[in-house]
């Protein structure tokens, strides 16, 4: 994996069975809702950028297949370079209902009427060319005033007449494709709309009418995958800062449901199955040390702690670890990666860079943020540990800079010798464990690995490749 993990397995006899975010109940109760509802109504899947919405509604979509459901999934994004939406829908609705295999006879025919009625309706619904031209203004008859009210008058009657002709044609195309729904299984026909808010603004704006306008019939469901907070800014940046954007989404969307992320806890499969996604499992085969194997052990405690810690989307944890995949592929094979200190530095750098850029004067800023944290204290430990060690390393021969910013590095190591030998002392207490990390990895420093200055760098370079 180097430039983006591959598309998430949904097995179709079990499709929940990668769902790492727990959300299987919540596919299973909005399938209640969508059995329960006859009339026509479009329920909106929001969620911030990153939340996992795609994923949700793929495995959700399979869940209704297997319910005997007839879906269709329909990316608005990969389709926004068609003009008009009205066009693309007609298309890919048809294209989809014909690879559903039906075998039933009179649904092809009532299929194939569908698709008569949708040619139909886009040759209607393209608006008619006004015949005043410029051409004829540039040298205006003396009677010219008559001449446009003539001229005004007839395409008025054209307009009214195509107007006409347009309404009737809605309302084949509409029943036609009733036709088509009562003769589905369960009379019922889900739509799944995602990436809606990455659309140019026009094509989403343009999507919702046809959806409001053409495809307002009993049986149907849509389903809009979005960040419902971008699109509406999106649709007020084309009508101006006075319009609310929100308020015109309510318009289209009848029902709203928050996608919202578990707590930490529950990722911590989430996170070890991108670990493995992401090679790190693979990197750590390459090399032979017990103490990176202490640390591999611990991304599982790490990752979700960092997540908390700087209130990340799981699209900024795939950014960042790709990023630290990217470092990891950089090292010879066979060297040490001290992982536990490359992940932490590699999301300092993501997500506080000017810390991370001043670790080498200023270490009491990096340790502040695990020094007493609510972190697995032994993960704290070894990280605190591993970044004194690497200060001592920036620092060795620069001695007066280094005294400047020593007050919590030597709270953490002053007296660690004196603890361990206090045989009165707990040796499951902070103390003791702190002490024992720090004897562990403070006499033999990195040298043993890749060294604290080649982990900044290649923490560097992968921040230099555009993932965007």
């Amino acid at each position: 994996m180097i430039a983006k993990l591959p598309e998430l397995e949904i097995p179709a006899e079990n499709p929940w069975e990668n769902d790492k975010l727990n959300r299987q109940k919540t596919g299973i109760s909005l399938t209640e809702l969508v059995n329960n509802i006859d009339s026509s109504f479009v329920l909106a899947i929001d969620g911030a950028w990153g939340t996992g919405k795609t994923t949700f509604i793929n495995m959700w979509d399979q869940h209704l297949k297997n319910q005997e459901l007839t879906t269709i999934k329909f990316n608005a994004w990969e389709n926004d370079y068609v003009e008009d939406p009205l066009i693309v829908f007609i298309t890919e609705t048809t294209r989809a209902l014909n690879e559903n295999s039906f075998e039933d006879s009179n649904i092809k025919e009532k299929i194939s009427k569908f698709k008569s009625s949708g040619v139909e309706l886009i040759k209607r619904a393209v608006p008619a060319i006004l015949r005043l031209a410029t051409a004829g203004i540039l040298n205006l008859p003396e009677n010219y005033e008559e001449e446009i009210g003539k001229l005004l008058s007839e395409i008025a009657t054209d307009r009214l007449k195509a107007y006409e002709e347009s309404k009737e044609t809605i309302e084949n195309f509409k029943a036609s494709l009733k036709d088509v729904v009562d003769e589905l299984p369960e009379q019922k026909l889900v739509f799944f709309v995602d990436e809606l808010d990455r659309c140019r603004p026009s094509f989403a704006i343009g999507l919702l009418e046809v959806v409001k306008h053409f495809f307002s019939i009993d049986g149907i469901v849509f389903v809009l995958s979005l960040d419902k907070k971008q699109l509406a800014n999106s649709i007020q940046a084309v009508y101006g800062h006075q319009f609310d954007g929100e308020i015109y989404l309510r318009r289209f969307v009848d029902l709203s449901y928050q996608l919202t992320l578990p707590q930490m806890i529950d990722l911590r499969d989430y996170y070890r199955d991108l670990l493995r996604q992401y090679d790190f499992w693979e990197s750590y085969q390459r090399i032979d040390s017990p103490r990176s194997q202490d640390e591999l052990n611990s991304l599982n405690e790490l990752i979700p702690n960092l997540v908390n810690n700087f209130n990340l989307t799981l699209r900024d944890v795939h950014q960042v670890l790709l990023r630290i995949s990217i470092s990891l592929k950089s090292i010879p094979k066979g060297q040490m990666h001290y992982f536990g200190l490359f992940v932490f530095l590699s999301f300092l750098k993501e997500f506080e860079p000017q810390i991370f850029d001043n670790y080498q004067e200023d270490v009491d800023s990096v340790l502040g943020l695990v020094y007493g944290s609510s972190w697995n204290s032994n993960l704290s430990y070894i990280l605190q540990a591993l970044l004194v060690v690497g200060y001592e390393e920036l620092n060795q021969n620069n001695d007066n800079n280094r005294l400047r910013y020593t007050h919590l590095e030597a709270q953490i190591t002053g007296n660690w010798l004196e603890i361990l030998k206090d045989e009165n002392l707990d040796k499951s207490s902070h103390e003791f464990k702190r002490a024992s990390q720090i004897q562990r990895w403070l006499p033999y420093g990195l040298s043993e690995g890749v060294g604290i200055e080649s982990i900044i760098n290649k923490v560097k370079l992968a921040h230099r490749f555009d993932l965007a």
